[in-house]
């Protein structure tokens, strides 16, 4: 194992690439949620349809209220999906920013405790909006117990529950080339299964488990007597191998939803759909072969197939290595020319800019012009 380094990390250099890939999709659902915040796509303009609108809008306790009495459903779904998903990516983003961090200080139980709530929980309802709105404001207004993904329900057992589901969800995405839809699954909710993040979870919060597949066994407390080099660095293979691969999983889920209300999106999209395909298939070719996977494997090929096809549909050819290192970093074609990569990334500054000087200004006028009456309305505003 690596010694400390300028303050920040205990990661071993090899985990470096998988980690930095990490945070680039971490970073990509970042940009993702300032853009929707300073193009206010979290908000929604609901109008009077009449006189008698405005007149139950003023007696109303609250908005949903008033969008429940005059039969809005389609506005009151659409609002409820609006603010719970900016509040689903920012919780999201404060997990797996956290989990990384406690990672690279080498606090693996953190790690894994931390990253159970967004794999099992949050993903479980931002998949319930992916398939049906409407159905998951209704869950979301009846009961918010329908949307626990250890909920019970007749027909099926748990785990084939959660496959149907996501794998009508990697449908939807478009994603059926590349992601293997029982493997996403079993990585999130089999316990049995070895790489399993639910195992690895309950090992991380739990000191003694007693499930038969996962049993402590004795003289031992789980995480607390597995805490030495050799240990750690499993946990760490463990982590790299597969997080990656659930966190573009989890990119394309949000980037999906997100466009249902938002047409439009961050500026340098294109570039980060060649940025973090380039560092996949990077990450992949590091990991040690007995941390392999037939179904990672699968989504290598065919992010790299696509790849391909991307960079030749543009007037490029097939990406080399060093292409993949240079595209990894910057996004870069193969062969452009570095002015045209820096022209690019100066329109990106200049586009962010300019979004958040009118952000500010809007901002500013809505302060302003302010009806102290009307402040009980925001408040399920996402901040």
């Amino acid at each position: 194992m690596s010694t400390f380094r300028s303050g920040r990390t205990f990661l071993p250099d090899y985990l470096l690439p998988a980690h930095n890939l990490c945070l680039l999709n971490q970073k990509s659902l970042l940009d993702l949620l300032r853009f929707g915040e300073e193009n206010r796509s979290f908000d929604q303009e609901i109008l009077f349809r009449n006189d008698s609108d405005e007149s139950a809008y003023k007696t109303t306790r609250s908005l949903l209220e008033w969008l429940d009495q005059t039969g809005r459903q389609n506005e009151y779904a659409t609002f409820l999906t609006r603010t719970t998903f900016s509040a689903l990516l920012s919780e999201s983003l404060h997990f797996f920013r956290s989990a990384l961090d406690a990672s690279e200080m080498a606090r693996l139980s953190v790690a894994y405790v931390l990253l159970r709530k967004p794999l099992q929980d949050i993903l479980h309802v931002l998949e319930d909006m992916a398939l049906n709105p409407g159905e998951f404001a209704d869950k979301l207004r009846q009961d918010p117990i329908l949307l626990d993904p250890k909920k019970k329900e007749k027909g099926g057992t748990l785990l084939s529950r959660h496959l149907q589901r996501i794998e009508r969800v990697v449908i939807a995405l478009g994603e059926a080339d590349r992601f293997d839809a029982d493997y996403v699954m079993r990585l999130r909710y089999d316990k049995n299964l070895d790489d399993s993040f639910d195992r690895q979870c309950n090992f991380a919060m739990h000191l003694v488990t007693t499930r038969d597949s996962m049993s402590t066994p004795p003289l031992s407390l789980n995480f607390v007597f597995a805490s030495g080099q050799d240990a750690k660095l499993a946990q760490w293979y463990h982590l790299y191998s597969r997080l990656p691969y659930l966190l573009f999983y989890t990119r394309r889920l949000f980037e999906y939803v997100f466009s249902v209300f938002e047409k439009s999106g961050p500026m340098n999209l294109d570039d980060v759909e060649r940025r973090i395909p380039a560092s996949s298939i990077l990450w992949w070719r590091n990991v040690p072969d007995e941390n392999k996977s037939a179904s990672i494997q699968r989504f290598i090929d065919a992010t790299q197939q696509r790849l391909i096809v991307a960079c030749k549909t543009n007037g490029f050819p097939a990406p080399a290595d060093s292409d993949l290192l240079r595209m990894s970093a910057s996004g870069a074609w193969p062969g452009e020319r570095t002015l045209r990569v820096r022209l690019r990334e100066t329109r990106y500054s200049m586009s962010n800019l300019r979004r958040r000087a009118i952000s500010w200004a809007r901002d500013l006028a809505d302060e302003e012009n302010a009806d102290p009456d009307r402040v009980r309305d925001v408040a399920w505003r996402p901040r």
